[in-house]
């Protein structure tokens, strides 16, 4: 069974369904302790918690991403950032990239100011300090 937080998409859950049990349930804070965006028990009975950002969600506020996957680490005993969407190198700054309506395209979208070499950097953090990284298109 996967977890999944009362404010994620209906339509993830409705997708996890296919294949998994969900429950929906008060996940993110204000839970006490606050867990990520989703989560399960594995085999050996370690919750593995799942937090889920956009590219220019997590570009935009990353500190405050970093804040709440620190905090999110205390309630799990494992943890995962899943970045959706891309983002590239710009002139003083990060490009985040959208799916065009043909799946293979991707349009320029948003400009932000944050140093690229400063989101690798902690994204490298993350890693670090052991959450798995990953990055999806969509």
């Amino acid at each position: 069974m996967i977890l999944v937080d009362t404010s994620e998409p209906l339509d993830i859950e409705l997708w996890l369904q296919q294949s998994v049990e969900t429950e929906r349930l008060l996940l993110n804070a204000p839970a006490d302790p606050a867990k990520p965006d989703y989560g399960f028990y594995a085999w050996d009975g370690r919750y593995v918690g799942i937090s889920r950002k956009q590219a220019g969600e997590f570009i935009g506020a990353i500190d405050a991403a970093e804040a709440q996957l620190l905090r999110e680490m205390g309630a799990c005993d494992a943890l995962a950032l899943i970045i959706e969407g891309w983002f590239s190198e710009g002139d003083n700054g990060c490009w985040t990239w959208r799916q065009a309506k043909n799946p293979d395209l991707y349009i320029k979208g948003r400009h932000y100011r944050q140093s690229y070499k400063g989101v690798l950097g902690k994204l490298e953090r993350f890693r670090q300090l052991g959450i798995s990284v990953i990055q999806t298109s969509s």
